[in-house]
């Protein structure tokens, strides 16, 4: 994936993905009244990630939310929305001409 296309799957990537981890709430950060954009540094990072092609996403997402969050997120929530993610990273990669 060149350059180009990285920074249209991105710009792609962005908003579907920030709907999928709102709606998964990770830590639940939502449901007890955290502004809608609570997540959007994790967004950022997994789009990072998912473009520079990470071959242990799953744990990088897993290890930000604990580390940047001070809490430790249920694993099976974090294995379900980081298969989330990389579904909708290879939509958004295809949409960009790059898969």
């Amino acid at each position: 994936m060149d350059k180009v296309e990285s920074k249209r799957a991105v710009k792609a990537f962005l908003p579907p993905a920030r709907r999928i981890v709102n709606k998964a709430d990770p830590l639940d950060l939502l449901k007890m009244g955290a502004a809608k954009d609570e997540y959007d540094n994790l967004v950022a990072e997994a789009a990072r990630w998912l473009a520079s092609g990470v071959p242990d996403f799953d744990q990088r997402l897993t290890t930000f939310v604990r580390s940047h969050y001070g809490l430790p997120p249920d694993r099976a929530r974090m294995t379900k929305l980081a298969a989330e993610l990389r579904a909708e990273w290879s939509r958004a990669a295809r949409a960009s001409g790059s898969a």
